[in-house]
């Protein structure tokens, strides 16, 4: 009777010990370090409160003019009476700037298309933000 309690007990500590061991693994600990890599500067976004973008054009005169919700005949417009015209695309996370780019265009073609990119930019900046297992994004 003693031989088998010792069995009893010995495969319960077992079972104890198994269900313990595999319990242990189910619990995940990402590191919360987020960062975004672009034209070889590291911007550390980790602590970022507020991100947000801004699209600005420098006219011929050298004044600036917000293009963020200009439609598309406003900003043909605009091309059209300041060519080639300046267009600075940035990203604002807190204190810091990303500049994503900044050139001139001849055409509502060629902004469509930087500002294509830089829509596509924000999203992946938004989705590396939401992810709890992504800790770095690189723009392109």
């Amino acid at each position: 009777m003693i031989q088998n309690v010792s069995r009893v007990s010995r495969l319960a500590l077992l079972l104890m010990m198994v269900v313990i061991v595999s319990a242990c693994g189910g619990t995940k600990v990402y590191d919360t370090s987020k960062t975004i890599v672009y034209k070889g500067s590291i911007y550390q976004v980790t602590d970022v409160k507020q991100i947000s973008n801004e699209i600005e054009a420098v006219k011929a005169d050298k004044t600036t003019v917000n293009m963020k919700n200009m439609s598309k005949q406003q900003a043909t417009d605009l091309i059209n009476e300041n060519k080639p015209l300046m267009v600075r695309m940035s990203f604002q996370m807190d204190e810091q700037e990303l500049v994503y780019v900044a050139t001139t265009v001849n055409s509502y073609r060629d902004y469509d298309k930087l500002l294509g990119r830089f829509d596509n930019a924000g999203d992946d900046i938004a989705k590396l933000m939401a992810e709890k297992k992504t800790d770095q994004l690189k723009l392109r």
